[in-house]
């Protein structure tokens, strides 16, 4: 099973939150709903043991489009995911069950840095990325490996 991040669940947790609060134009179908549901009540019960964590998460379903709120219960969620490993095997499992047809790209950057050097870099298009050492996976599970794409 594929590793998961502590941003990838806040992906989720957000566009739940989106739901809840019914924001215009995130509308879901009953399927998604559903799993996204799963994964809420799951970072809900593991978050009720602590107030603060439990705090964050109830900010986050009043604000979803906060970073500040978003950071906060990423924060939370990579400290319990650290420490138990149950939890985030949890959590893979129901981020696995993703309905058909319901695709999210999740991105990891690693060592970052300038991707240019007295030059300037041009990104044009839909879906590319620039950097060093990026993994890109699709939701059908598989990763490509992306260079950068600059001009000097």
């Amino acid at each position: 099973m594929d590793p998961i991040s502590a941003t990838a669940v806040v992906g989720l947790l957000v566009r739940y939150a989106r739901h809840l609060s019914g924001q215009v134009g995130e509308s879901i179908d009953n399927a998604v709903n559903e799993q996204l549901s799963a994964v809420w009540k799951k970072v809900l019960g593991r978050f009720r043991s602590n107030p603060l964590a439990d705090g964050a998460l109830i900010r986050l379903q009043e604000q979803p489009d906060n970073a500040n709120r978003q950071a906060a219960v990423a924060d939370h969620l990579e400290e319990i995911m650290s420490a138990d490993r149950g939890f985030v095997d949890e959590l893979s499992q129901l981020m696995a069950m993703r309905p058909a047809g319901d695709s999210y790209v999740e991105v990891h950057a690693r060592d970052a840095g300038p991707v240019a050097a007295n030059g300037n870099v041009t990104i044009s298009g839909a879906r590319l990325a620039a950097g060093r050492d990026l993994t890109i996976g699709t939701a059908s599970g598989a990763q490509d490996s992306s260079a950068a794409q600059g001009e000097t």
